[in-house]
């Protein structure tokens, strides 16, 4: 009676996805980031492949961690066949759900300029659902499930619109200034050394300057209409 071999032991996907994702970011928290979960989530799967292989994949210094040879060795692999079944993933998804829209964007974008766009696109294509992320940073498109991205970016390629920069502030400041040339002369905008004010982002700066807290030049994708705040010009402040 024949005897069959014992199968070969399957390697963890989750393992696996973890290496690949370490190895390509060369980080563990970068690939913890980008997968989701803690960077000793990813330490464990990572020494939990290790051990099983009987081999180590990184080399681990107060610095950060190295891949070994076996790691460059295999990891372009990984990274091709990860690209491949997201790619079958986004393929099966789009086909299960072809009437579904996924949009990543910043969220001074998908307040400002993408939302108020919404109800003339639901009503130009009611069959679509659109389900809009906002993120401060633009998504990897080949792990992350979204259809379109609106981002700031330096390639021409793809561009909808090139910002412009322009001072803004609020309706009671502007009323106090004779122009935007002078407004840095007068008294309401002049701030004692060590309380200038700044935001990480263009919604807390536009709001800050709703408040009073002098002009800002924040970076404008796309006109929008805002009758609360005031855009100088070169005939004086303007509300827009």
């Amino acid at each position: 009676m024949a005897v069959a071999p014992p199968k070969p032991r399957d390697l963890p996907l989750n393992a696996l996805r973890a290496f690949e994702a370490a190895a390509r970011l060369g980080s563990f928290v970068a690939a913890a980031q980008e997968l989701g979960v803690t960077p000793g989530a990813v330490t464990a799967h990572v020494k939990a492949l290790e051990k099983t292989l009987g081999a180590g994949l990184f080399e681990r210094s107060p610095r950060g961690v190295k891949l070994t040879r076996l790691g460059e060795r295999v990891s372009p692999a990984f990274t091709s066949a990860f690209d491949a079944l997201a790619d079958a993933s986004r393929i099966l998804q789009a086909e299960a759900a072809p009437r579904q829209v996924h949009v990543a964007t910043l969220p001074s974008l998908a307040q400002l300029w993408l939302s108020p766009r919404l109800p003339a696109l639901r009503a130009a294509a009611p069959e679509i659902s659109i389900s809009i992320t906002a993120m401060e940073e633009p998504p990897n498109l080949k792990r992350a499930p979204y259809d379109l991205c609106l981002f700031y970016g330096e390639d021409a390629d793809g561009w909808l619109a090139r910002d412009v920069i322009f001072p803004v502030c609020s309706p009671a400041l502007a009323a106090r200034l004779e122009g935007w040339k002078t407004w840095p002369m007068c008294p309401a905008c002049r701030m004692p050394a060590g309380q200038m004010t700044g935001a990480s982002g263009l919604l807390p700066m536009l709001r800050m300057c709703l408040c009073g807290l002098g002009p800002c030049f924040p970076f404008i994708l796309w006109r929008w209409r805002k009758p609360s705040m005031a855009r100088a010009s070169s005939s004086g402040m303007k509300h827009w």
